[in-house]
């Protein structure tokens, strides 16, 4: 059965309600005006992994600064499990980054999904104690996107772009872009920056 990952709306609501409170023991509590907010885009956003019959299967709940995402949730129905969905949410997430250059977040050490980080990339940065009355633990898990210099020279192309738009008509543009090779682009980032 062939698996979609979307952007979920507040449409999905009851849908990823409903798989978090199945899995209420390992993901933790989120209030549902806190989950509608994520689905509005407020706190973030939501990923989904759908059925071709529109069956939630799995989603991927984060939070969106400037420089990282922290991943809150990241849930997949056990008989979905092990098909690779938790990895297409992860890449999706990976692909929607701009301006962020790395995803966190904590999980404690002795959930299963504990041990699907490092399969996915990610590396673990030291524990801390978590909230929890009986004192467990959380690894504090990171994946790097983009080194820094990386990250800089998109910002750079995309300050380029925005400078050279403001200055030329649309049909040189047009023709710019055609012409320039990525080349051309990185020595003009240079000169200009």
């Amino acid at each position: 059965m062939k698996v979609s990952i979307v952007r979920l709306t507040p449409a999905d609501l009851d849908a990823v309600d409903g798989l978090m409170k199945r899995y209420g023991k390992t993901l933790g509590f989120l209030p549902r005006g806190a989950l509608q907010s994520y689905l509005e885009q407020e706190k973030g956003g939501v990923l989904g992994a759908k059925t071709d019959a529109e069956q939630l299967v799995g989603y991927l709940l984060y939070s969106a600064n400037p420089s990282y995402f922290r991943i809150t949730h990241l849930c997949v129905l056990e008989k979905y499990q092990g098909q690779g969905i938790a990895k297409q949410l992860v890449n999706d997430l990976k692909n929607s980054a701009t301006t962020q250059r790395s995803i966190k977040l904590n999980c404690r050490r002795d959930f299963p999904a504990n041990t699907l980080w490092p399969e996915l990339g990610f590396v673990a940065l030291g524990e801390k104690p978590s909230r929890s009355r009986d004192g467990h633990f959380l690894t504090i898990w990171q994946l790097t996107l983009a080194p820094v210099n990386q990250l800089e020279l998109f910002q750079a192309k995309h300050h380029l772009r925005l400078l050279i738009s403001s200055l030329m008509p649309t049909s040189s543009l047009i023709l710019m872009n055609r012409t320039l090779t990525k080349r051309c682009l990185l020595k003009h980032c240079s000169l200009i920056f």
